[in-house]
């Protein structure tokens, strides 16, 4: 089982939603793998942490705004020139698919805030940005742990980019092994919208991608972004028999924002 596979499977282990030998071969995987019980440990504190927030309640002009966006929103879907889209009703796999990305969305803003804080001087100096870019790309070509991964890719957001820095965040998108980083680089990169190159490469890079959270994160991104040549990728990855419902009603959403 690949390293990915096995990440992804951490959080029903802790959920304690697997079989028997599924379990008991995450445990084998465990004991022979520091990288994998680090990420696991990482996610427990992620997990903890959810169940302990406390509850937000929001000021009552937020929660009237939330109304009108979600009458607005019905109205919208129900009108006559609606177009009608067919979901089914979410079943239980489908409640832990989305608690899967709300876990790996935890994860990266804790990357975020260790990446904004990487940094005590409160002046930002030429020597201060090449050290940092030093820094990001030796993370990304050496650390081992996913948390340092990430810290490497939130460094990005100090940083101009360059070839050198895009190229960096195109390959940790599209072969890094975590999951988190994978959807870390990607929220980087779309920070850099306005480089063509990086527009491109985000498109393509739903070509490569097989796990649904990321695939889900990239089609959320590319909409928000408005990118047209993203339609055509929408399309193919809704025509492939391996596409998930979720990720195929999201690319057909997507679509349909796009017209």
């Amino acid at each position: 089982m690949e390293f990915q596979e096995l990440e992804n499977k951490l959080i029903d282990y802790l959920d304690d939603a697997l079989t028997t030998e599924q379990r008991a071969e995450v445990e084998k995987q465990l004991e022979n793998s520091a990288e994998l019980q680090h990420t696991l440990d990482e996610l427990k504190m992620v997990m903890e942490g959810m169940e302990t927030a406390e509850e937000f309640q929001p000021s009552p002009s937020l929660k009237n705004n939330f109304d009108q966006f979600l009458q607005k929103e019905i109205n919208g879907q129900g009108g006559e020139d609606a177009n009608i889209v067919a979901f089914k009703k979410p079943n239980s796999s489908r409640i832990k698919f989305l608690f899967q990305i709300a876990a790996a969305a935890a994860i990266l803003i804790m990357g975020v805030f260790i990446g904004k804080n990487i940094s005590g001087a409160p002046e930002v100096t030429i020597g201060h940005i090449v050290d940092l870019r030093l820094e990001m790309l030796e993370l990304l070509e050496k650390d081992k742990s996913t948390s340092g991964r990430i810290k490497a890719v939130n460094i990005s957001y100090e940083l101009q980019p360059d070839n050198e820095i895009v190229d960096a965040l195109i390959q940790s998108m599209n072969i890094d092994k975590s999951t988190n980083v994978r959807i870390a680089a990607m929220e980087a990169l779309s920070h850099f919208q306005n480089e063509p190159k990086v527009r491109t490469a985000l498109c393509q890079s739903l070509a490569v991608q097989s796990n649904p959270m990321i695939q889900l994160s990239l089609i959320k991104i590319l909409v928000n972004m408005k990118e047209k040549q993203a339609v055509e990728y929408f399309e193919k990855i809704i025509e492939k028999e391996s596409t998930t419902p979720e990720v195929k009603d999201e690319a057909q959403m997507g679509i349909f924002k796009m017209m």
